[in-house]
């Protein structure tokens, strides 16, 4: 069909929005720097006694975290987050320049949250562009 290439990249570009939705609201429950992923567990006393598990991640495994990323969409993901300002070198892996900037001495969760939303702005602009719909 003559549509399917147009067709296959509103389904990438619609994919790396819900990804980065997605990525963006478990860092903004939880986040951490120099390590993917960090579980952490305590007890709730009230109403009654359970032990509660949370967990937070950084910038790049925050996107790891969530199953149905697929080589294809994680690709998109991390040219929007590199898009939003962090420097990567032509032809380089975009990942440990992500995550070097995810664990700088000094960044907040704040930063980290705003960068999501900054990306996820680039790629509902990206996905409104192929669909030809104003924002």
């Amino acid at each position: 069909m003559p549509f399917d290439g147009i067709d296959s990249e509103l389904r990438y570009l619609a994919d790396a929005v819900e990804v980065l939705r997605e990525a963006r609201a478990k860092l903004a429950e939880g986040w951490c720097q120099n390590y993917a992923c960090i579980k952490l567990r305590r007890w709730q006393l009230l109403p009654f006694p359970r032990r509660m598990t949370s967990y937070r991640y950084c910038l790049v495994g925050a996107v790891l975290a969530i199953k149905s990323v697929q080589p294809r969409e994680g690709f998109a993901l991390w040219r929007f987050l590199q898009a939003t300002g962090i420097t990567v070198p032509p032809g380089e892996i975009p990942t440990p320049y992500l995550t070097a900037w995810n664990d700088q001495p000094g960044r907040t969760q704040a930063e980290v949250v705003d960068l999501c939303d900054k990306a996820i702005a680039l790629a509902e602009e990206a996905l409104r562009q192929q669909t030809g719909i104003a924002g």
